[in-house]
């Protein structure tokens, strides 16, 4: 079967790393994509899921590129193998998120813009996701920080009180 490839991005508020983090738990997968409907148990890196098209096995892989990282979600789906390509790109606190998606060349004009619309909201729930999650991240950082900033003045300010 023939294939042509098509490409969804989103920018996403949060490093390239928490990106890459939250993207290469599995678990999540079904948080954020339709395609994965539950999660169960782990074996060795790869998980039990199911999916729309049934049971399957699937795990992440992640490479460094030259432009960023690039995650690959596989899925053995019977005898099987699919994959998909997801590139982040970026700096500071500022990623790219492409996402490759591979679709039959026989689809009709319809099928793909379905298709295609479906991903982009899967990205725009991504998106979601990833920066409350960061955000919180930062948040609970900054306030372990005032913790132990205050904690600090208290100490300083017991000493000087009970000298």
């Amino acid at each position: 079967m023939n294939f042509t490839v098509y490409f969804r991005s989103v920018s996403i508020m949060a490093t390239a790393d928490s990106v890459a983090d939250f993207l290469c738990l599995v678990p999540n997968l079904p948080r954020w994509t339709k395609f994965f409907l539950q999660v169960g148990s782990a074996n060795q890196g790869r998980y039990a899921v199911q999916t729309k098209f049934g049971e399957a096995t699937t795990w992440i892989e992640q490479v460094r590129t030259e432009a960023g990282k690039q995650l690959i979600i596989n899925s053995l789906i019977g005898n099987r193998l699919e994959s998909a390509h997801i590139n982040l790109t970026g700096e500071n606190d500022n990623t790219q998120v492409t996402f490759e998606i591979r679709l039959p060349a026989n689809w009709t004009l319809e099928q793909i813009e379905s298709q295609l619309d479906q991903l982009q909201q899967e990205l725009y729930q991504l998106k979601a996701l990833v920066e409350i999650e960061y955000g919180l991240a930062q948040v609970s950082r900054e306030i372990n920080k005032q913790e132990r900033l205050l904690g600090l003045s208290e100490n300083r300010l017991n000493r000087t009180l009970f000298a």
